[in-house]
């Protein structure tokens, strides 16, 4: 298995950063949301580009066009079969023109590939999509991811990338995030809030503007807006499916049954809690805060067990009766976790908790996790095979939304997320109430005629959530089909139609995604005009004749920005609008970061510079900013060689390289001078850095420091 690491990004003029600004606005009416990402490029080197960004999209989100800008022209992607996209791709290329072309990697994971950018040329590209939310436990969770952080395992092999999408993150990118958004109808009576980002609101009549506030927002974290205070509503709206056949319509009803309040029922709970690299720092802190209070949810009529992972999975309690006694051995456990277990290997730690005998065949998984690995398709089989229902709870500033919103549909689950500065110990609680109050269903659709084609009816529930159903129909209806439940009130939402083909293709895409014959599953996408793992987006910006490129271009991958606090990287809490100050620009003759810097004499790392070093840390840290950002103070200024040895010596010890600059400006405080004192930000910075390192190798990197000086 491997691991991506973020490096330090060159400093070189053929690899400047490509992607200048993403931005996302749209429209949220009912429970549909309609957003359009814009993103810009621009080529500021030498040469002539083929430019890759390979980037994440929501779960559940149906790409509906592709149009792009370059030198004046403005063009729509059309989708076409794979293989015929990339051919006609590779000829545009070679011809001379500008080709962008959109596919589908996996699940939640898409790229950009703009095949020839001129020097000085820029480029923007717009992707439009379509997502269905939800009503979950009284609010609308509405995300929209910007980055992938790195993940365990093997992106090409697991992962189905091929070798260009494949990319590392990148310390020091920085690229500007933008977002707005209009409630429209009852969800603009809601409670705004957002844990990633700070907002600013605006009544606008009936509706609500939602936009960023405060300094630049950056691609290194999701934006996630949260509609509380609501009550869970049936929408249901209607269009034409000419492709389908004439007078055909698409419907897609979305059912918030009332439900008799539910007996609780007895837990047959296994807790499973990722404890790899990548959760270091506030995430496997935040879920060691959010299990204590599980103790007091537990009754002595439940049956529970501790499991946690990395590298390898360690049953730390077994199946056990939620007794007093035992339910201390578990609080223990949970006060002995910590993320110190190395890589990811999230199928091998779900096939052992499986295996896991109960007293019940009908056991539940508690999984908390960042979900960051490749091997996503294996991980959702073997889920499905195994009886199990998982109820995953995804954790950080970017967790892996689609692999964990995957196992819980398919298992009959449900799923939960908690940003840095979200509540995660509500989030457990939510996620205990579910699997409490789930109850059997025998449900039936009332309908005018009979449908053509149906999604599946849930044989689950939980009271005032959202189940979705996708219809396609033989004529326009007058009235929504109705949900009836056995004994229960039957749920009719109002019917509202629309004029546009935007229901059907997302009827279609439902479809899509339960179909099992590839051929069937190709055809619906073409007649669509969807983006499926066999189709893609493509347009051909063509150039004139004396405007065309020569030869083949260089291939330059967009690095992305490594997710916020990812392996203990920075602080994400209470973090809402980073302040990023640009790092001073070095000289383009230069190879890397660090052989830029000012090499100066051997000894060099005297009390001045020292001074100088504690001096920029600390000012940043009164910013605001994490122990990353705060860093790019301290790497602009002059360093002497020696002190790159050491430090680069320090990173092969304690394997990375925040930790040996952590562990540096640790030393220096600890030396007693008053100029080289960290203030309390800064020094708290400092020290979440170390959080797991073993002292040992802390003690032997301030030998050497002490040594070298």
């Amino acid at each position: 298995m491997q691991l991506e690491y973020a490096t330090l990004s060159s400093t070189r003029s053929d690899v400047v950063p490509m992607l200048r600004s993403v931005s996302a606005h749209g429209t949220l009416e009912g429970l549909l949301l309609s957003l359009t990402l814009r993103q810009v490029f621009r080529n500021d080197c030498s040469q002539n580009l083929e430019v890759v960004y390979t980037f994440p999209l929501a779960w559940g989100a149906v790409l509906t066009r592709l149009d792009a800008e370059l030198g004046g022209k403005r063009l729509q992607g059309q989708v076409l079969a794979r293989a015929e996209a990339r051919e006609r791709y590779e000829d545009a290329v070679e011809q001379g023109d500008a080709p962008i072309m959109v596919e589908k990697a996996q699940n939640g994971v898409f790229s950009a590939m703009l095949g020839s950018l001129k020097p000085g040329e820029e480029a923007v590209i717009e992707l439009s999509y379509a997502q269905l939310l939800a009503f979950e436990q009284g609010r609308i969770r509405l995300v929209v991811p910007t980055t992938i952080a790195p993940r365990y395992g093997d992106a090409v092999k697991q992962g189905s990338l091929a070798p260009h999408q494949v990319t590392t993150p990148d310390l020091f990118a920085e690229h500007a995030f933008d977002f707005a958004i209009t409630l429209l109808g009852p969800v603009a009576q809601a409670r705004i809030a957002s844990p990633s980002h700070a907002i600013a609101q605006q009544r606008e009549g009936e509706a609500v503007r939602v936009t960023l506030q405060g300094a630049k927002a950056w691609l290194d974290r999701d934006f996630v807006l949260l509609l509380e205070n609501l009550q869970g509503q049936s929408f249901a709206i209607a269009g034409p499916d000419e492709r389908s056949g004439e007078g055909r319509v698409a419907l897609i009803a979305s059912y918030c049954p009332r439900l008799p309040p539910a007996v609780r029922a007895s837990l047959r709970l296994k807790i499973l809690v990722d404890c790899s690299g990548s959760m270091a720092g506030n995430s496997i802190a935040q879920a060691r805060s959010a299990l204590r209070p599980l103790a007091n949810l537990l009754q002595p009529q439940d049956q529970v067990s501790y499991s946690k992972f990395g590298n390898r999975c360690q049953r730390v309690v077994g199946a056990v009766d939620a007794t007093a006694q035992n339910v201390v051995a578990l609080l223990h456990a949970i006060d002995a976790t910590d993320a110190t277990m190395g890589g990811t290997e999230l199928a091998l730690a779900l096939e052992d908790s499986f295996a896991l005998r109960m007293e019940s065949e009908e056991a539940d998984v508690l999984l908390i996790t960042d979900g960051e690995v490749w091997d996503a398709q294996h991980i959702v089989d073997s889920a499905r095979r195994s009886g199990h229902r998982i109820y995953a709870l995804g954790v950080g500033s970017a967790p892996a939304e689609s692999l964990l919103r995957e196992l819980a549909e398919t298992t009959g689950g449900a799923c939960e997320f908690a940003a840095p500065n979200e509540n995660m110990a509500d989030a457990v609680q939510r996620l205990l109430s579910r699997i409490r109050l789930a109850v059997p269903v025998q449900a039936q659709l009332r309908l005018q005629e009979p449908a053509l084609w149906s999604s599946p009816l849930p044989n689950r529930l939980v009271p005032d959530e959202t189940i979705h159903m996708f219809l396609r129909l033989p004529a326009r209806p007058s009235q929504a089909p109705t949900l009836q439940l056995r004994d229960e009130a039957a749920t009719q939402p109002g019917l509202c139609w629309r004029e546009d083909d935007l229901v059907a293709r997302l009827v279609a895409a439902r479809e899509i995604s339960l179909t099992e014959n590839v051929a069937t599953a190709s055809a619906l996408a073409g007649r669509y005009q969807l983006v499926t793992e066999h189709t893609n987006l493509l347009l051909v910006i063509e150039r004139a004749e004396a405007d065309k490129t020569n030869g083949m271009p260089a291939l330059h991958k967009v690095r992305p920005m490594l997710a916020a606090g990812w392996g203990g990287v920075g602080n994400t809490l209470n973090e809402l609008t980073p302040l990023f100050s640009r790092r001073q620009q070095v000289s383009s003759n230069s190879p890397d970061v660090f052989m830029s810097i000012d090499r100066g004499s051997v000894g060099e790392s005297s009390v001045e510079s020292s001074r100088d070093i504690v001096a920029a840390f600390n000012a940043a840290a009164r910013q605001g900013v994490n122990f990353r950002q705060g860093l790019q103070s301290v790497t602009a200024l002059s360093l002497g060689y020696s002190l790159q040895i050491s430090i680069k010596e320090a990173e092969d010890q304690v394997g990375g390289l925040l930790r040996a600059w952590a562990c540096y400006l640790l030393w220096l405080h600890e030396r007693g001078r008053p100029e080289l004192q960290l203030n309390p930000v800064a020094l708290a910075l400092v020290l979440e850095q170390m959080l797991g390192l073993d002292p040992k190798l802390r003690a032997a990197t301030h030998q050497a420091f002490a040594a070298d000086s």
